[in-house]
């Protein structure tokens, strides 16, 4: 049976590289002809540095006439010997290569020796020289850093540039009569930045920019165009700003240019002439739907104020529909402007903002599905605050109190443990909606009361047993996380879905109790993992109910966080320490045991604490622990010796 030439070909392209083929080629005789008389399979060129001459000159050989796509990466060295034979071979083809795509590998051995790209490399791409059907460029020099390529020739078909620890002699030549859609730079500096900008208006169909100094840059970027009339950019889409210093009014001027954004990110450590006098003429942005600012990635400094850029930037999104917006370090006045129906995800990090003006534009968002608020801080919120506001499209959710570290702008130190006692307050009416599916909570602690209002739904709609677990937070505080299947809201989902809330708690004991008298939470675990530190509190609330029985659970997994992984010998002395404090628990209440009808396994988990190597627990804790469970059946133990 043969199949059809054209199935065969559409097959066989998928994975072009010479083995595979000639592989393919060893089946039949058809397939033999077929692999070596289709040019259009071997037009894909792989070179590596143990790739030879012969390989080369065979494959361009069998690829007659067509368009080439090469892609080529080398080790970083100070000679290249045959490899640059090699090289050269593939660059006579260059009228007919559309995609070069090459890489340095950082796998040399010699710290000391002064590295350099191939003679070949320079010659092809260094000297002006046309490259008539080049349509992608992909340059990446981070392993070659020290000596920077600075690339000089003409492209007239250039369609994507990506460039990286490169730099372009001369970008009026490089740009001259291109079709550029997409320019990506990532370790450029700004003298380079300066030229680009006089000739960036040429390129009429630029759709995508993104400008990235890795945060090292050590010189401010400014958005310079060239003078008189200002240029519009009708197909620039995607902007993505990542740099050490931005100037803020040249950036907004530059998007005074670009009507047409849909994706703006700025990503930046410092910011620059921030003149609001200056900053830029009205403008609008409405097909803006990603909004991205984030002023500090690469580091975090306390002292000064938080950045202005977003409400310099707020009037231009009066008519914006954003779906997405990611706000972080910064001040914000205006945020009603992006709160209304089309917003789906809210991200807010270390921002100082007003309830007033948050929640009657969250009550808008009937959409919503991703609220986070990080390092949040609300001067004007104090505790009389309430709100009925529900968000019926919700479904996931996180509050991230203010860090020790990050010291608080608008309170005193002292004042911060009850600023985010008052963030819960203010959150957990958002994410009490029927639909909610994830709720974090971190530092944070909750009272007994906002826990039951918060795990109220899941807990209520869960339709199998509960997966919890008790552990310690990076804070060392106690926290909770409890998981369940809930019954699908939408026709189009599966019948049931998982859901968790996760938080902290002022006390464990009294947190288990509470849930318990509201939930019976101790008669709905099927599977509990626990921090050793935290068992005997959680015995202490089981022995304290009426019935004290877990019916449902099937696995108790008993942990060794990391806060346990200094003194490393006195780790099973605790664990063991912590076994016989429950038995005297369980003899002080006057019971034998707890009635555990389902449980099957005992675990005892030292992966936290240490990579590798089980527990050690004696023989006679172990059996007095065990023997605190009331079950049919001996359950399986793991993890000890």
């Amino acid at each position: 049976m043969s199949f059809p030439v054209e199935l065969l070909v559409d097959i066989f392209s998928r994975d072009k590289k010479p083995p595979a083929l000639e592989s393919l080629a060893l089946v039949c005789r058809q397939w033999k002809e077929l692999v070596y008389n289709e040019h259009s399979l071997w037009t894909t060129v792989h070179v590596t540095p143990h790739t030879t001459l012969g390989q080369v000159r065979t494959q361009l050989a069998r690829s007659g006439d067509r368009h080439l796509d090469v892609e080529l990466s080398f080790v970083p060295t100070t000679e290249y010997g045959d490899f640059e034979d090699v090289l050269a071979a593939v660059f006579v083809e260059r009228s007919r290569i559309e995609t070069l795509e090459i890489r340095a590998l950082g796998e040399c051995d010699d710290d000391d020796a002064e590295l350099c790209w191939p003679a070949a490399v320079e010659v092809a791409l260094c000297t002006g020289v046309a490259w008539p059907q080049l349509r992608v460029l992909d340059l990446d020099g981070e392993y070659v850093s020290d000596h920077t390529l600075e690339i000089d020739l003409f492209t007239p078909t250039l369609v994507q540039l990506q460039l990286s620890f490169v730099s372009v002699r001369e970008w009026a030549q490089l740009l001259r009569a291109t079709q550029l859609c997409d320019l990506y730079l990532n370790k450029a500096t700004s003298g380079d930045m300066y030229e680009l900008m006089m000739v960036l208006p040429n390129c009429t169909n630029l759709r995508r920019l993104e400008l990235n100094d890795g945060g090292y840059g050590d010189e401010t970027l400014v958005f310079s165009l060239p003078h008189g009339k200002p240029p519009v950019f009708l197909h620039l889409v995607e902007i993505n700003v990542h740099w050490e210093t931005v100037d803020i009014s040249s950036l907004l001027r530059f998007l005074a240019c670009c009507p047409s954004v849909e994706k703006l990110e700025v990503m930046a450590a410092t910011i620059a002439n921030l003149n609001v006098s200056t900053s830029s003429p009205a403008f609008k942005l409405p097909r803006l739907v990603f909004l991205m600012l984030r002023m500090l990635p690469w580091g975090r400094d306390n002292t000064r104020p938080p950045c202005d850029f977003f409400n310099l930037l707020a009037p231009a999104l009066a008519e914006s529909k954003v779906r997405e917006v990611d706000l972080a370090d910064m001040s914000i006045l205006s945020l009603a402007v992006l709160l209304g129906p089309h917003l789906e995800d809210l991200r807010l990090g270390s921002v100082v903002c007003d309830p007033r003006v948050l929640i009657p534009g969250l009550a808008r968002c009937t959409n919503l599905h991703t609220l986070e608020l990080a390092g949040i801080e609300m001067p004007s919120l104090d505790g009389t605050w309430t709100s009925d506001v529900r968000l019926p499209s919700l479904r996931d959710a996180l509050l991230h109190g203010p860090d020790d570290d990050i010291r608080l702008r608008t309170a005193p130190t002292a004042d911060r443990f009850a600023h985010n006692r008052r963030l819960a307050g203010f959150f957990i009416p958002l994410v009490e909606s029927t639909g909610v599916l994830t709720v974090n909570i971190l530092h944070v602690p909750l009272t007994v009361e906002e826990i039951q209002r918060l795990v109220k739904d899941l807990v209520n709609s869960s339709q199998w047993p509960l997966i919890v677990e008790s552990h310690k937070t990076y804070t060392n505080t106690p926290g909770l996380k409890i998981r369940g299947e809930v019954p699908s809201l939408r026709t189009d989902e599966s019948t049931s879905r998982t859901a968790d809330r996760e938080f902290e708690v002022s006390g464990l004991a009294d947190a288990w109790r509470g849930l318990h008298s509201a939930y019976n939470i101790f008669w709905r675990i099927g599977s509990l993992s626990i921090d050793m530190g935290h068992l005997r509190e959680f015995f202490e609330a089981l022995l304290s109910v009426q019935y004290p029985e877990l019916p449902l659970l099937t696995r108790l997994t008993i942990c060794a966080t990391y806060t346990y992984a200094r003194g490393q010998p006195e780790l099973e002395d605790r664990l063991e320490a912590v076994l016989d404090a429950v038995g005297d628990l369980c003899g002080a209440a006057g019971r034998d045991a707890v009635d555990t009808p389902r449980l099957l396994d005992v675990v005892f988990d030292n992966s936290a604490a240490r990579e590798e190597g089980p527990l050690q627990v004696s023989d006679a804790a172990l059996m007095c622990f065990l023997a605190l469970f009331k079950t049919p059946f001996e359950p399986m133990v793991t993890g000890r010796i």
